[in-house]
């Protein structure tokens, strides 16, 4: 990329400007490509793929894990006059977010389509949990 064409890099809903161009050209630009080719924005897509689909898993566990906290307690208090130290809501808070950390290193596969927040779906499979 030239300088000639960093007005029409700046005028682009997303500017690319690739190896080498010019300092104008990089300048304008909203990406700007560090290795040759255009394999690095596929992979980029593949990358983002799998952190909406990483995201998406996160919801619905958290969700999931929520109603079934409230619900517990719930249940513990009204019908068995639980009293809750708040140590022990401490510890469930902790624990509960150990295992959604490991959320981040789940192995998840991308979509072969662009991906959307499906809300009823989110939504759906906590209360089916």
């Amino acid at each position: 990329d030239g300088s000639n064409d960093a007005p029409a890099l700046a005028r682009a809903n997303v500017g690319i400007a690739v190896e080498g161009a010019t300092d104008a050209a990089r300048g304008a630009a909203d990406i700007v490509l560090t290795e040759p080719g255009l394999s690095t924005i596929v992979h980029a897509i593949r990358q983002s793929r799998i952190v909406f689909q990483r995201m998406r898993n996160y919801s619905i566990y958290t969700c999931a894990v929520t109603i079934r906290i409230v619900v517990g307690f719930v249940v513990m208090a009204f019908a068995f006059k639980f009293d809750f130290p708040p140590f022990m809501v401490l510890v469930i808070a902790l624990l509960n977010d150990g295992t959604i950390m490991t959320l981040s290193l789940d192995r998840v596969l991308p979509s072969n389509q662009p991906d959307h927040w499906d809300l009823t779906e989110i939504c759906k499979w906590p209360v089916l949990i």
